[in-house]
């Protein structure tokens, strides 16, 4: 008797670094023409998640490539003093954010009204212009997101074979406080996946698909 096809999987940890990363993990593995079946991320690799399974297959390294490689990054070669260079991008994104991604937000008068240090609506924008939601609750591609519940500290998951993922998830698995506003869904207030499934192999590993191929 043969054996069933072996269910092929990627998790995208957090980690802004590690998520640019993965944008190029999945575009060498889709130069192998191997399917895939199942993504789940959590932080900014949810988002990562979320563009492969929002997309169709010849547009997924292309869109990821547009969130990813922006805004354009200039070429270093000719910079002089280059650590200080970085030093000085870093408090510069500090200050006033990083365009497409996030911006300070407006202090409130109210010293009760505190939500975040920064507005990631910007990075809401791009994502709802990236993601095609109607795909990637097509069920093509499962996605799993990962978030916390700030009250418990207990890892949500969302599982798109489960409940329909919209931005209000991506959003959540990325609220990291203080730096960004969690998002309440479901009655829940839940913050950055990181904070407790950095890397959401749970959902995966506890299913009763017998094969399963993961990558990172």
């Amino acid at each position: 008797m043969q054996n069933p096809p072996a269910t092929v999987a990627m998790v995208f940890a957090g980690g802004l670094g590690l998520a640019a990363y993965h944008a190029g993990v999945y575009q060498s593995f889709s130069r192998r023409s191997l399917p895939l079946h199942w993504v789940a991320g959590s932080s900014a690799g949810a988002v990562t998640a979320a563009l492969i399974a929002g997309n169709r297959s010849a547009d997924r390294v292309s869109r990821l490539h547009a969130f990813w490689n922006f805004p354009p990054v200039e070429s270093d070669t000719a910079i002089p003093f280059r650590h200080l260079s970085g030093w000085m991008g870093a408090v510069r994104t500090r200050l006033v954010g990083s365009p497409g991604h996030f911006h300070p937000r407006i202090p409130s008068m109210n010293p009760f009204g505190f939500r975040s240090l920064y507005d990631l609506a910007p990075m809401q924008e791009r994502l709802r212009s990236l993601i095609d939601f109607g795909q990637l609750n097509s069920g093509e591609i499962r996605i799993c997101v990962a978030a916390t519940d700030i009250e418990s500290g207990d890892p949500v998951v969302f599982d798109s074979r489960k409940e329909r993922i919209e931005i209000d998830h991506l959003m959540a698995s990325c609220g990291f406080l203080p730096e960004f506003a969690p998002v309440q869904v479901n009655g829940q207030l839940l913050g950055d996946g990181g904070l407790s499934l950095n890397a959401p192999f749970d959902p995966i590993l506890q299913s009763e698909t017998d094969a399963i191929s993961c990558c990172t």
